[in-house]
């Protein structure tokens, strides 16, 4: 609105503003068409069809001159602008691109109707200008607020339904036409090679942030789903010689401790990936360690049934599991490496830097704890088992 203008000079602005008026629908079809010749994403349609661009544009503009009569300044228009172009997901510098198109077309109007009108002074048609311009920047605060607030709804509502989709992805049993459309609507592949990797989340904080686009950047999708306590992915290789790579990059991102699944070709298998995921995760006890599922026979023993594993881990040991935790990993770590250097106390010496004699004695010592013979085969089996569950499940 005007501020300091008389009587006559009033008259003069409403005759310069019903001149632009008149002219209005010409202005609205010029404008509307330089915006999908100039605007890139008018021009690909996104913003709708030419006639409505068009009713919306007419629209804008007659508010604007309805605030230079004196109307109350009231930016409605321009804030369903911006929510609607926010839910086409229209890039805000093209929305701002299009709004500067109407409203420099308006300013020259009025520019050339006060020259038509040579009674007009020149002072009345810089603060007519001035409240053009005063207008237009609260307009365009208006639409971007407008824009901003929906947008940041809509990431939110995104958010929510990508996280249930997600969920259902890592469900025991989806279905296969429900996980054929979560698939689709996640982008993912039925079938390919995938990775599940689950690491700790503080309070439902992003642990990985940038892991997104770096591993986009070595062309792997991943989807994501952080909880209060846990952060689970879904990693997808174009290729499966990518796999390596991939966690060399999930190495340098870690934060905490990473189990990795074995790789997997369906996206059925998502669950029990994510089991033996959780698994290693799980082994780990809080330790900045990136470790992927060893997919042999024995380890798969293990993940099969933890609850008894557990168990019966427990009986094989018995008393070795009264010693002390340092004691506890001693004995079995010279166990492992036994096993490992085919049964030689030499080799098994050499690889843990002790006299040979020293890892004769631990095995005697284990002997005695568990009850167990390891000069038998069943006392080999069932101590090697024991002790690899052990090593494996939380307890």
């Amino acid at each position: 609105m005007l501020s300091a203008v008389s009587s006559t000079d009033s008259a003069l602005v409403q005759e310069v503003v019903r001149r632009v008026r008149h002219d209005l629908p010409a202005m609205a079809d010029r404008v509307t068409s330089q915006m999908f010749a100039e605007v890139p994403f008018y021009r690909t349609g996104g913003a709708g069809e030419h006639a409505e661009v068009r009713a919306r544009l007419l629209l804008n503009l007659e508010a604007a001159l309805a605030a230079l009569l004196g109307a109350r300044h009231a930016p409605q228009a321009p804030a369903e602008t911006g929510r609607l172009r926010a839910r086409q997901n229209a890039p805000l510098a093209d929305v701002l691109c299009a709004y500067r198109l109407g409203y420099l077309a308006m300013s020259t109007a009025l520019v050339d109707a006060g020259a038509q009108t040579p009674v007009v002074p020149a002072a009345v048609i810089i603060e007519l200008m001035q409240s053009v311009f005063r207008n237009h920047s609260l307009d365009a605060d208006a639409m971007v607020d407008a824009y901003r607030e929906e947008a940041d709804y809509l990431l939110s509502q995104r958010e929510r339904e990508r996280a249930a989709l997600v969920d259902v992805l890592l469900s025991d049993d989806p279905g296969s036409a429900m996980l054929i459309d979560v698939a689709r609507a996640l982008r993912l592949p039925m079938d390919g090679s995938f990775l599940v990797i689950a690491t700790a989340s503080d309070r439902g904080q992003d642990p990985m942030p940038r892991l997104g686009s770096a591993l986009a950047a070595i062309d792997v999708t991943m989807v994501w789903r952080v909880r209060y306590d846990t952060a689970v992915g879904v990693l997808s290789m174009h290729h499966p010689a990518r796999a390596d790579l991939a966690i060399s990059v999930l190495r340098r991102h870690a934060s905490g401790p990473v189990g990795i699944s074995p790789a997997f070709g369906s996206l059925r298998q998502t669950a029990w990936a994510l089991d033996l995921a959780e698994l290693v995760r799980d082994g780990l006890h809080g330790s900045q360690t990136v470790e992927q599922f060893e997919n042999t026979p024995l380890n798969m023993l293990v993940a099969g049934g933890r609850d008894v594993t557990r168990e019966t881990a427990r009986t094989v040991l018995g008393g070795l599991l009264d010693a002390p935790d340092e004691t506890q990993q001693m004995l079995l770590g010279t166990l492992q490496m036994w096993v490992t250097s085919a049964g030689s106390a030499d080799r098994t010496a050499e690889r843990l830097h002790c006299h040979p004699n020293t890892v004769r004695k631990r095995l005697r010592r284990l002997e005695e704890l568990t009850g167990r013979n390891l000069s038998e085969p069943g006392g080999i089996a069932e101590l090697v088992t024991a002790s690899h569950a052990w090593a494996q499940l939380r307890h």
